[in-house]
């Protein structure tokens, strides 16, 4: 038997009149792989879309930590800054401190002085 190219027309036009003969015609052209090719690609646009939205998710999440870190960056040179300040108060105290003393420490030295000056005044009344 020889396949003619008015027997190709022929079969073209009894295909779109019987589109049940279509797919069984396929069934006997195609691979299996070929045949599941439909569900396949079907299952891979499900998980792009699952991926696309797990990307989503994940942006969303890093955005979130980025400002996160940008507040915590921020709140540490506030820290910073105020501990400067507090160190700079806390050399301030104790210089004030070292200057207390010195001023106490010639105040007993006077005071020291005063009593002995009463003490020889003391003797010389007596």
């Amino acid at each position: 038997m020889v396949f003619e190219v008015n027997d190709y027309h022929q079969l073209v036009d009894l295909l779109r009149k019987h589109p049940e003969w279509r797919e069984e015609l396929r069934r006997l052209l195609l691979s299996e792989e070929l045949l599941n090719m439909p569900q396949l690609m079907q299952r891979i646009e499900q998980t792009v879309a699952e991926l696309v939205e797990a990307q989503k998710r994940s942006e969303e999440r890093l955005t979130r930590l980025e400002m996160a870190v940008a507040e915590l960056t921020e709140a540490q040179k506030r820290s910073e800054e105020r501990l400067t300040r507090l160190e700079m108060a806390v050399a301030e105290l104790t210089e004030a401190q070292k200057r207390s003393e010195e001023r106490l420490t010639r105040l007993e030295m006077a005071q020291m002085r005063t009593d002995e000056r009463i003490t020889r005044l003391e003797q010389r009344v007596d």
